[in-house]
């Protein structure tokens, strides 16, 4: 018993010493880091897309709007331009614009207008309808293609197919320039099935038929495809 009276003694000695624990004072700390809004660039071609002028007539070019986000940066745009109103042809157009985002990291955006110049006659009548055209595969089948042609006004054509072959439907625009002058619109590497950028002619006999003559011209290639007026 006299053991216990000590220890207990003894506890209260030394609780009578302290006035209270106090537990160590830590503060937790948050590091924000804030993130940077990307944006990226556009272009937007101004007024008509396709543009027509007469051959041997003054062609001014509507411009183009270039921003990043609300911004306008049209002054930062590089326009490039192959327009010759007194030859008939096709031209283009491009706008681009290159920007540096937050991060480093470079973004480009480009819009094209093709500008039709073409014979004072105008264009003939209308291409539009419903086309078919015989096509042999890679593997030696024969197959029958169908083409419908829009008519956009203005000697302006849209077209489903041109290429007619059955592993590589290949839709187009083409103008309708005056005299008999026929021209495929110029195709990039993106906007073709084979990777390959597209130019050609058509000749076209009204209500009877069209050919189209394409060429690819990174390889050297050219190809006539027959379409038979349905």
């Amino acid at each position: 018993m006299k053991n216990i009276l000590l220890a207990l003694t003894a506890c209260l000695i030394v609780l009578s010493s302290c006035e209270y624990f106090e537990a160590q004072e830590s503060t937790l700390k948050v590091q924000s880091t804030e993130i940077p809004e990307i944006k990226f660039p556009s272009v937007l071609v101004q007024g008509d897309n396709p543009a027509f002028v007469t051959v041997g007539g003054a062609y001014e070019d509507a411009g183009a709007m270039a921003t990043l986000g609300a911004e306008d940066i049209s002054d930062d745009m590089v326009v490039t331009s192959d327009v010759d109103p007194s030859n008939v042809g096709v031209y283009s157009v491009t706008y681009s614009v290159e920007t540096t985002n937050a991060l480093g990291q470079t973004s480009a955006a480009t819009a094209t207008r093709f500008v039709a110049v073409r014979h004072a006659a105008g264009p003939g009548p209308t291409l539009a309808g419903n086309y078919s055209s015989t096509s042999t595969s890679f593997g030696g089948a024969s197959f029958g293609q169908t083409m419908t042609v829009t008519d956009n006004g203005d000697g302006y054509y849209s077209a489903t197919d041109v290429y007619a072959h059955p592993n590589a439907d290949q839709p187009a625009n083409f103008y309708d320039l005056g005299n008999s002058d026929v021209v495929i619109e110029p195709r990039t590497t993106a906007q073709t099935i084979f990777g390959l950028a597209m130019i050609g002619t058509v000749t076209a006999d009204p209500g009877v038929s069209l050919n189209m003559n394409i060429t690819f011209p990174a390889i050297g290639f050219s190809t006539v495809k027959p379409w038979e007026k349905q």
